[in-house]
């Protein structure tokens, strides 16, 4: 098949989206298909550019950031949909028409995929936190009802993702649930990685939260439980790493600041390291320095990052939101712990850092569970079926 991914969101990017777009296409393209991804992204100038990575048709659009139109909101989603299209046709003039346009942004580029919805099967992800925000807004989601309602299908990488899709979108034929994947070639317990390479000790008791500081990753709450555990359990030789700490087109410069102000205290003692943000490709070596990862997500669908510590077989600590639970088994995979909760996620890292047993026990079947339900082909061979189920219809 011919697939065109669309997405404002693509590497070099760090973020879950991003990374679920490259994974997806590279599985697919492993399998014999052909992907390309059209990307308009906001730039000094209006350009276009087509190659190949790893084997992945890139077409990046890019949207004049300096006009006053992109400043505003409405009219900026009106670009980036110019741009989409015009990397469509740039796509098509080069590799033909397409099978399937499967869009993963969150209205960006809506109304282009739907421009070419009418000569191709038009399918949308649903992976998005904005959606899950913008739910109880009644007036929105009317608007968001309508933007979609041309789509040959939907697929929803949560149960709760799923659920109030359907509820939305129930004229729609046919709405999927195809969870995330994890790449098990990159992430596995056998990874090597030298502590002292990002200076860290070999003695020191590693927590990495994987987020980037954008709100609805809940970081915040994180980092408002790292005196406690520096108080409650000062035996632990604590260190706690935080990704995402620099400013990004999908980090907030002011949360970062509000986050790394809690942590002025810990960060003079040498608990804090802060490792900015951390291209793809060195995650899986990020994931084999800790000796817990934890998620203080708000709203997650079934977690990329999660996924990725899981098959790196790291014992993990979650909030108890969206599609976390559905891979967080409470004391079987990992710990559960309720949002913005300080106290719940410290006495959680403590129990988890003052009992190894424990600790590798869910990290194992952490592991197990990772490697035999949620792997990249696995993902991608579903993904396929879908489209080709689209296609027939």
């Amino acid at each position: 098949m011919l697939v065109f991914m669309i997405s404002t969101d693509y590497l070099p990017n760090i973020g879950g989206i991003a990374a679920h777009i490259y994974n997806l296409s590279y599985a697919m393209v492993k399998l014999g298909h052909t992907v390309a991804v059209i990307n308009p992204v906001a730039s000094d100038k209006a350009d276009i550019n087509m190659h190949q990575h790893e084997g992945i048709w890139v077409v990046r659009v890019g949207v004049n950031q300096n006009t006053p139109a992109f400043r505003n909101k409405i009219y900026r989603k009106r670009l980036f949909s110019k741009a989409a299209k015009l990397g469509i046709l740039k796509a098509k003039e080069k590799l033909g028409t397409p099978d399937i346009i499967h869009q993963h942004d969150y209205q960006d580029t809506t109304k282009a995929c739907c421009e070419f919805s009418k000569q191709t099967p038009w399918i949308w992800t649903n992976h998005s936190s904005r959606f899950l925000r913008d739910y109880q807004r009644k007036m929105k989601m009317k608007w968001i009802r309508h933007s979609y309602s041309k789509t040959s299908g939907i697929i929803t990488v949560s149960e709760e993702l799923r659920d109030k899709t359907r509820h939305l979108w129930g004229n729609i034929s046919d709405i999927g649930y195809i969870t995330n994947g994890v790449n098990t070639e990159r992430f596995h317990h056998n990874v090597e990685a030298d502590r002292s390479a990002y200076q860290l000790g070999d003695d020191e008791f590693v927590v990495l939260c994987p987020r980037r500081m954008a709100r609805k990753n809940g970081v915040l709450f994180l980092a408002r439980a790292v005196d406690l555990c520096l108080e409650q359990a000062p035996e632990i030789p604590w260190k706690f790493v935080f990704l995402g700490s620099d400013a990004a087109i999908n980090t907030h410069a002011d949360y970062i600041e509000e986050i790394k102000s809690t942590l002025v205290q810990a960060n003079e003692k040498g608990a804090i390291k802060y490792m900015g943000n951390i291209p793809l490709e060195k995650m899986p070596e990020l994931n084999a320095l800790p000796d817990i990862v934890m998620m203080p997500s708000l709203m997650e669908a079934v977690s990329l990052s999660a996924l990725e510590g899981m098959a790196s077989r790291k014992a993990m600590v979650t909030t108890n939101v969206g599609g976390l639970p559905e891979i967080i088994h409470h004391e079987q995979t990992g710990l559960l712990v309720p949002p913005e909760n300080p106290e719940a996620i410290a006495e959680a890292l403590i129990r988890l850092a003052r009992d190894p047993q424990l600790r590798e026990s869910v990290a194992l079947k952490g592991q197990q569970l990772a490697q035999e339900k949620y792997s990249w082909d696995a993902v991608a061979k579903q993904t396929i079926d879908y489209y080709q189920k689209i296609v027939k219809a």
